[in-house]
């Protein structure tokens, strides 16, 4: 998911870079590794320029642009948002693993961070998975800094 109109930090967000990356790719490398990636983002937006095969939203808002490229692109799908740059692989296989439900959300400690599987279009059956470890969400400066000094403790071997 790129599309978004960015208010609490820069109609550009899918394109800031974290740790030497625009976080939508960052984002498209680490979903990569479990199957081919669309991205969703809506006309006119920053994401259209993004590489790749995409599909387009209306833009009415996150839940409704979700829905609308599952439609698109069929299930099983799994949503990631641009802004969750730090996100392992290892945190999308728990969610694959632990998900029994038709629709499961992967919760950061109790939180939704907008990462979700489904295996419907028109789930019966929602199911949250609990990491139990922090993820953190990129929705304003600070987290986009914080978000940058997590790279650089990476880079010198601190985490």
């Amino acid at each position: 998911m790129a599309g978004g109109l960015g208010t609490r930090l820069s109609p550009d967000k899918p394109l800031l870079e974290v740790c030497g990356r625009p976080m939508a790719l960052r984002m498209a490398e680490v979903g990569g590794r479990l199957g081919p990636v669309t991205f969703a983002v809506v006309r006119g937006r920053p994401g259209e320029g993004l590489p790749g095969p995409k599909v387009y939203t209306s833009g009415r808002g996150y839940e409704w642009d979700v829905v609308e490229a599952v439609e698109a692109v069929g299930t099983p799908a799994l949503v990631l948002p641009a802004d969750v740059p730090l996100i392992r692989v290892d945190h999308l296989f728990a969610l694959v693993e632990g998900c029994e439900a038709d629709l499961c959300n992967l919760l950061s400690l109790g939180r939704f961070v907008g990462i979700s599987l489904w295996r419907s279009s028109r789930p019966a059956t929602h199911q949250d998975v609990e990491l139990g470890e922090r993820i953190l969400n990129v929705n304003g400066p600070v987290e986009l800094e914080l978000a940058r000094g997590e790279c650089a403790k990476v880079a010198e071997g601190r985490s």
